[in-house]
């Protein structure tokens, strides 16, 4: 996993990037599932509203 502040990849089992002191969230299964459906619904709709 990559640090979201600075890029650097985080170790397995880490919870604080190790270079900029920032606390990484690991987020389960579910929530990135929640989160790439949310993605492609606004995907779609912002691909239907310019197409119009």
């Amino acid at each position: 996993m990559r640090c979201r502040f600075c890029g650097a990849e985080i170790k397995e089992g880490r919870n604080v990037c190790e270079y900029c002191g920032s606390t990484v969230e690991r987020s389960t299964s579910a929530d990135q599932n929640n989160r790439k459906q949310a993605k492609s619904i606004v995907g779609m709709i912002c691909k239907g509203s310019i197409t119009k």
